[in-house]
């Protein structure tokens, strides 16, 4: 952890909203319980995704069950680290610091979220709102050796009665996509020192 983490800038938030009387008497109860619980999550999945980061930097190769792991592990951090975020701004409404309405960030989010939720729900994914015909997709993820990059693969069962016909048979239709997962997290990361430097301007505009 270094001290332009988001582990010291959730410290910096939490510092300025605890030893500032004004700010501290707004945030009570239940908000603040859920703005502590959001400064610990933010902390807590740095640590985890840095772990992660640690150790695929060895470049020596991690067996599959390690590897899946990671993977489960990672994304979810990741969607803990999303919600922590988003509820941070809840937690702080009483202080009117805005809303998480940046679409850059949202993007980002979404796109993390997206890749999250297949790995987190491959045997009943949601169809896909583009294409609705496409059916219930169903996922599969494998490793690569080194456990920085993840190849999905979905399967449209659906589509494929969609497309087959008398004359044409059709076995499956796929998408099959490999995800590094390094810059990803790192993606994520910028974002979210966006939000936090923001939140941070202007708690210390109030504190002046």
């Amino acid at each position: 952890m270094t001290n332009n983490s988001l582990s010291q800038r959730a410290r910096e938030i939490q510092e300025i909203v605890n030893n500032q009387p004004p700010l501290l008497s707004t945030v009570t109860g239940s908000d603040w319980s859920q703005f502590m619980s959001c400064i610990h999550a933010i902390q807590a999945t740095e640590s985890a995704l840095e772990a992660y980061c640690a150790e695929i930097s060895n470049q020596i190769p991690i067996k599959a069950g390690k590897a899946f792991l990671f993977f489960y592990g990672v994304y979810q951090a990741l969607f803990i680290q999303q919600d922590a975020i988003t509820n941070l701004f809840c937690s702080l409404k009483s202080l009117n610091i805005g809303d998480l309405n940046d679409s850059g960030i949202k993007e980002v989010f979404d796109e993390i979220r997206e890749i999250r939720n297949d790995i987190g729900h491959p045997t009943d994914r949601h169809p896909p709102k583009e294409y609705p015909k496409m059916g219930s997709p169903f996922v599969q993820i494998n490793p690569t050796p080194l456990a920085d990059n993840i190849c999905i693969v979905t399967d449209y069962p659906e589509a494929v009665k969609e497309r087959q016909t008398k004359e044409r048979q059709v076995f499956a239709v796929l998408k099959i996509s490999l995800i590094t997962i390094p810059p990803l997290i790192k993606k994520q990361e910028t974002a979210i020192i966006r939000i936090l430097d923001n939140v941070l301007e202007v708690l210390k505009k109030r504190c002046n």
